[in-house]
């Protein structure tokens, strides 16, 4: 069995007779069942932790009981590395297989709130260490908690984004980011996370950081597959592809390449791509190539593929087009734009334009609406259009709340939108953004 599977739609048919031709392709990977926890891939991993001043107190005591669960976790096999910074970066324990854990939390201990906030230097130093113990067949990832804003060596979130980019496309090595409380640059985290191949979290209070770093140690812990690309071909078809919804999209003249990475058991990761046309369509058919490649983590590290060719036809009627519809598609198109309606609102009352905000907001809400008023909502568009009407009502509070609630609000509603267009959803007890 695959570790992997994968699921396309296309639309079925296009029309001439609308006034702007878009055409939507979804892709849908899911990790297959956890293997024994003896079968499980090593780790490499380099924890990197923000001690500038603003972590003191119990900031700091919760982000050692965090780093303790993870050495917990860690096997013979595994290794690992301790990174601190703030205006100097101190590696507490150089990367080196897990052998004495006791000496590892010894060092966790010592661990204290200091100065500023050098971030590049922490996150670099975290990927040479993970880079120094990189062999084939691990998990490779740098795990970086930070509660505040970049203010030493670099602090351009561009080229932050661009050096966790490079290390992730030229390593191979990941990095998930942790943002606490309400100081921190979300925009930069989530871009490290998304660019870099790992995943961002939301930590609004601190008692929170070690759940968070549980949940992010139990995927990597359960990876059934590594190096997930898709590969879709446009071919001579036409068209272009305009936008990709969902994870960061390589844009060509005739290709997308959507990089998924680490795939966890059970874990969903999806697209959804926009294609448009820059002249009217001469054919009466449309053909798309995909090919998901990837390394099988459950079958012995042998690299593996899946193909698929989605089709197009000119419909001869309105009712044509209708009924070639795939629903599955419609949902999530219904989706991924309801998602960036919602973000779009946020980065409105980020400047503090509520009414704009609000505006597009509604926006977002009336989409949903009126796919309902034909189609029974799934769970994954009810929790979407119940977070809409959640952030409806928070756009009213907003005018009126002190700075440090504003950012926490904002950042709350920009993971809750994250996490949908992610698929990192959890189950409704778990789910409290």
């Amino acid at each position: 069995m695959p570790s992997i599977s994968l699921t396309a739609a296309a639309n079925g048919c296009w029309l001439d007779s609308l006034p702007r031709q878009e055409w939507y392709l979804y892709f849908e990977i899911q990790g297959a069942d956890a293997p024994p926890s003896e079968q499980r891939v090593p780790l490499n991993l380099a924890l990197v932790l923000d001690r500038s001043g603003s972590m003191q107190g119990e900031k700091i005591a919760y982000v050692r009981q965090a780093a303790a669960f993870v050495v917990d976790h860690l096997g013979a096999e595994d290794t690992f590395a301790l990174v601190q910074y703030d205006s100097v970066i101190d590696v507490l324990s150089p990367a080196a297989r897990v052998q004495d854990k006791a000496a590892l939390k010894r060092q966790i201990q010592t661990i204290e709130a200091r100065d500023s906030t050098n971030l590049s230097g922490g996150m670099l130093e975290g990927f040479s260490q993970a880079m120094s113990r990189k062999e084939p067949n691990r998990v490779n990832r740098v795990l970086l908690l930070t509660d505040g804003l970049a203010n030493q060596g670099v602090t351009d979130p561009g080229q932050l984004r661009k050096l966790a980019q490079d290390k992730f496309r030229q390593e191979g090595i990941g990095v998930s980011t942790f943002g606490v409380g309400a100081d921190f640059n979300e925009e930069l985290l989530m871009g490290l996370a998304e660019y870099g191949g790992g995943n961002y979290y939301f930590i609004a209070n601190p008692d929170e950081i070690p759940g968070i770093f549980q949940r992010e140690l139990a995927g990597l812990l359960t990876v059934v597959a590594q190096q997930a690309v898709l590969t879709v071909s446009l071919g001579d078809t036409g068209l272009r592809c305009e936008q990709v919804y969902g994870y960061p999209g390589e844009i060509s003249a005739h290709s997308v390449r959507v990089n998924f990475n680490d795939v966890f058991a059970g874990e969903k990761k999806a697209v959804l791509l926009k294609l448009v046309a820059d002249a009217p369509l001469m054919q009466a058919a449309l053909s798309f190539q995909a090919e998901l490649t990837y390394v099988d983590a459950l079958q012995g590290f042998a690299s593996a593929a899946e193909r698929r060719t989605l089709e197009m036809r000119r419909a001869a009627s309105q009712q044509d087009y209708d009924q070639a519809l795939d629903p599955l598609l419609a949902e999530q198109t219904v989706l991924f734009l309801a998602v960036a309606w919602y973000e779009q609102a946020q980065a409105h009352a980020d400047r503090r334009d509520f009414k704009a905000a609000n505006a597009v907001a509604l926006q977002a809400k009336a989409y949903l609406e009126g796919y309902f008023s034909s189609h029974a909502p799934s769970k994954e568009l009810s929790r979407l259009y119940n977070k809409l009407l959640q952030y409806e009502k928070l756009l009213e509070e907003m005018p009126a709340m002190d700075v440090q609630m504003f950012h926490s609000s904002s950042k709350a509603a920009k993971y809750a939108a994250y996490l949908r267009r992610s698929k990192r959803s959890y189950d409704d007890e778990n789910d409290n953004t």
